[in-house]
């Protein structure tokens, strides 16, 4: 009959510990390649000459409108939705 002591118990618990985390920093950084791979595709799938917008929220938590035109290569960054608006009739006038 073996006798595990305290000491060893606790090692052979921190070794499976350290795989364990190994494996979730391993899955973690795979997780978002294919993640970025995945958006990657979709962009170059959906890209057309239509303006893209979307919405961000800085620090403080305000709103910012930005909006990209592949047409011309202009950008745009607005706090408003009627900026935006704007920004967007100039494209087609």
């Amino acid at each position: 009959m073996t006798h595990i002591t305290i000491t060893q118990k606790r090692q052979s618990l921190e070794k499976t510990y350290t795989k364990s985390s190994h494996f979730t920093y391993l899955f973690g950084h795979i997780r978002q390649g294919l993640n970025h791979i995945a958006h990657s595709m979709v962009h170059f799938l959906t890209a057309g000459d239509e303006p893209r917008i979307w919405i961000e929220a800085d620090a403080q938590g305000n709103v910012l409108y930005r909006g990209y035109d592949p047409r011309t290569g202009r950008r745009f960054a607005g706090g408003s939705e009627q900026a935006i608006r704007i920004w967007l009739e100039e494209r087609y006038s």
